[in-house]
């Protein structure tokens, strides 16, 4: 019996260290050869110095408050690994690989171990999941987070008995969510939603309602307890940031549309190998086939939904097409096999589309738990052919290789840029006259303990107008110059160009 009890053992741990095995594959020399900023990482790393040196946050009229976990967890890992860029890249990886793990050990009660690392590895299929993997920013730690509550709220739900441990469990995940990103506020309509359509489970969803409310309070004090800023409740939970009802001028519904294509997209590997099933829903799928089609030849012609460059498009508007057909069948399918954890992410994930229209500053990398959550709605309804494996095995992988081959030409972009100004820092250039792109604005312009009541929008446009020298790709040049270094980067297809303008 002690042997059989090892064999499991071994036999639930090879897929994960496997997943392990990929993502370190494919992303550590990322983080090792092309150690540099992002985008917001930059103002992470800023706050994480700060955090170490005194203990306390300082938000700066720039981030969420809920940072605060990443920025925490962050300062004791930089203990063990030290503190670099590289270093940062790694933590982000880690979080990656945690995360798909998570994906990965929900799934394996329901479809076989292979089935469920192909699905799980094939978040990476998003280019947004792919581009944050390797950096120090809350998207993926947030993912991780969330994924993770996910699975023990569903065996909470599944247990025949009350395990305390699951709920316990569920209190520590959710709790880290809300102090990484306040988006998980949108999971709370998604368990009041449940309670409603699933009345086997109403018990226990209204347990983990209030669960939630508890955590939410708690982490409003740590956010009190450890920020340096006068905090009122809309800052705290940056519902201010993330929600602004009060200024319709903000509602922009490209924005939702657009991320909603990337999101189809990056499941279609998923979608296209689904069998067929009755003509029921035809009308429907059509409709929706239509829809989608007509939205990305649009935004693909206006240039906001190209994720391989034009000549790739139109293969792209095929597949958004043919998934959006199939999105319909596998939604009913997924709701009569699993109600319960087919309603609540459902319900989160269209929360998370539908919020991008008035959030502050919408971004398709926000849609990264709406894409996973229709994931794993895929998964469960397992409509899959009966040769989808095979065709799996191919299509998703060709998605992740595209992504990671843009991923390292950014990279190469970025830390090229970076070489760049440090060579004219070197030369005696004040840093705060480069305008190199908003990564360095916030690794160098975003002085935690400095008290700067001015806001970081309008920071940045007195920062670019004031730079001498401009750095980066010519096509974002706000003022014309002298072109002292023109640097070109090149990765197999991908051609770009950096240079050096002193205004």
């Amino acid at each position: 019996m002690q042997a059989n009890i090892v064999e499991k053992s071994t036999g639930n741990a090879l897929p994960l260290l496997a997943i392990a095995l990929v993502c370190l594959t494919i992303f550590l020399p990322i983080c090792l050869l092309t150690p540099c900023y992002y985008a917001d990482d930059g103002g992470y790393t800023q706050m994480l110095s700060y955090f170490v040196q005194n203990g306390k946050v300082d938000l700066m009229h720039w981030s969420q408050p809920t940072a605060i976990s990443l920025i925490v967890i962050a300062s004791l890992i930089v203990k063990i690994i030290g503190f670099g860029f590289a270093q940062l890249d790694i933590i982000g990886l880690l979080f990656a690989t945690a995360a798909v793990c998570g994906i990965y050990v929900l799934l394996k009660t329901r479809l076989s171990s292979v089935v469920s690392f192909m699905v799980a590895l094939s978040i990476f299929a998003f280019n947004e999941v792919t581009y944050v993997t390797p950096t120090f920013m809350t998207d993926i730690p947030f993912l991780a987070f969330s994924v993770w509550w996910l699975v023990f709220l569903d065996r909470t739900l599944t247990s025949e008995t009350n395990n305390r441990w699951n709920y316990l469990a569920c209190f520590v995940f959710l709790l880290l969510s809300l102090l990484t990103r306040s988006t998980i506020l949108l999971a709370l309509p998604a368990l009041f939603g449940a309670a409603i359509f699933c009345q086997k489970e109403r018990k226990t969803l209204l347990i983990q309602s209030g669960v939630f409310v508890a955590c939410l309070l708690l982490s409003l004090a740590i956010t009190k307890f450890l920020s340096i800023n006068q905090l009122s409740f809309l800052d705290t939970t940056a519902l201010r940031e993330i929600i602004q009802l009060h200024d319709f001028a903000r509602f922009n519904l490209r924005e939702l549309a657009v991320a909603t294509l990337y999101v189809v997209f990056a499941c279609s590997p998923l979608l296209m190998v689904v069998k067929a099933a009755d003509s029921k829903l035809r009308i429907v799928q059509i409709g929706s086939a239509v829809i989608a089609g007509v939205l990305a030849v649009y935004f693909t012609y206006k240039g906001f939904f190209v994720p391989f460059g034009k000549l790739a498009s139109p293969v792209v508007i095929l597949c958004v097409m043919v998934a959006a057909f199939n999105i319909p069948i596998v939604v009913t399918a997924s709701l009569q096999k699993e109600k319960v954890l087919s309603v609540i992410l459902l319900i989160y994930a269209a929360s998370q589309l539908a919020v991008l229209p008035i959030m502050a500053h919408p971004l398709v990398r926000h849609a990264i738990p709406a894409m996973v959550s229709l994931t794993i709605v895929i998964a469960v309804a397992n409509m899959w052919r009966n040769n989808a494996f095979r065709l799996l095995m191919v299509l998703s992988p060709l998605l992740i290789f595209a992504n990671v081959i843009n991923l390292q030409q950014i990279r190469l972009i970025d830390f090229a840029t970076w070489q760049l100004v440090q060579d004219l820092n070197e030369k005696g250039v004040a840093k705060d006259k480069v305008d190199a792109g908003w990564g360095w604005f916030c690794y160098t312009a975003l002085v935690p303990g400095s008290n700067d009541p001015k806001h970081y929008v309008e920071k940045y446009r007195d920062w670019q107008s004031d730079a001498k020298f401009f750095v980066g790709n010519p096509s974002d040049q706000q003022k014309p110059g002298t072109v002292l270094i023109s640097l070109p980067v090149h990765h197999l297809a991908n051609h770009s160009e950096i240079v050096v303008v002193q205004r």
